[in-house]
């Protein structure tokens, strides 16, 4: 079996787990009736036309408490489904029944991976892509689409290459996540316990990447030049982890 057969596999199994999508599409339904009621508080509140009183502020707060957690689930979310990819095939002994009928380990892992990654980049659509754009049009109609435009544009000249290296930053720390993800569900073969050892394991590659970037600021570098050595200690740390999981899942008795 070749790698894009397995990746073709890897991702019918995540189009046909229905209960997580439509658990996806509920939260973006729900982010997208937030992101729109906090709109029209906003646009009321511009425009003077908000009666203030204790239970409009109360109403308030419990808005930004909902919107709150809305936002920290999403962002749970999207770190269940890849513990659920990798554990559920060691529960049902599907890594055994693939290695056996002759699959190759490392070609399965990468498939793994490159499913994960766009199924992680779907559901991230599905969650946020409709507030976001609702926001963006918000601006555009208050401001003009040029003003955004130019606003944007501005941002980026005064950051100069420090955004772009902020994004890349980004990337690659939640790519290290997903891998780590990977690493402890290998370890454990799918163990509920991955999930403890996988906050254990974070904060101590947190500890190490902040002892390592403590460099940066002792030798004085500048900005942009923190941030792209921040980049360099998390790419490391993340091919390190590739390296560790794929040996364990070469040798491991399935």
């Amino acid at each position: 079996m070749t790698g894009k057969m397995i990746f073709k596999m890897e991702m019918f199994k995540f189009w046909k787990d229905k209960a997580y999508l439509f658990s996806a599409l509920a939260i973006g339904i729900l982010n997208t009736i937030v992101t729109l009621i906090a709109l029209a508080v906003v646009s009321n509140m511009a425009n003077g036309d908000m009666y203030y009183s204790e239970t409009a502020e109360a109403l308030i707060g419990v808005l930004f408490l909902v919107g709150f957690l809305l936002i920290l689930g999403s962002g749970l979310f999207m770190f269940i489904y890849p513990f659920r990819a990798v554990s559920a095939d060691y529960k049902n002994n599907v890594m055994a029944l693939m290695v056996a009928s002759g699959v190759n380990r490392t070609k399965l892992y990468f498939a793994k991976i490159g499913a994960i990654i766009l199924a992680a980049l779907i559901l991230a659509m599905v969650i946020s892509l409709v507030p976001i754009i609702l926001i963006t049009v918000r601006i555009s109609t208050e401001v003009g689409l040029a003003q955004v435009v130019d606003a944007i544009a501005e941002v980026w000249q005064f950051f100069d290459m420090s955004a772009v290296q902020i994004l890349v930053n980004s990337i690659l720390s939640y790519l290290q996540a997903l891998i780590l993800i990977i690493f402890v569900c290998i370890w454990l073969k799918g163990s509920n316990l991955s999930f403890l050892l996988f906050i254990g394991l974070s904060i101590a590659i947190s500890i190490v990447s902040g002892i390592l970037n403590l460099f940066s600021i002792a030798f004085d570098f500048s900005f942009n030049a923190m941030l792209a050595y921040s980049s360099f200690i998390t790419l490391i740390i993340t091919v390190a982890l590739m390296f560790l999981s794929l040996s364990m899942l070469r040798r491991q008795n399935l």
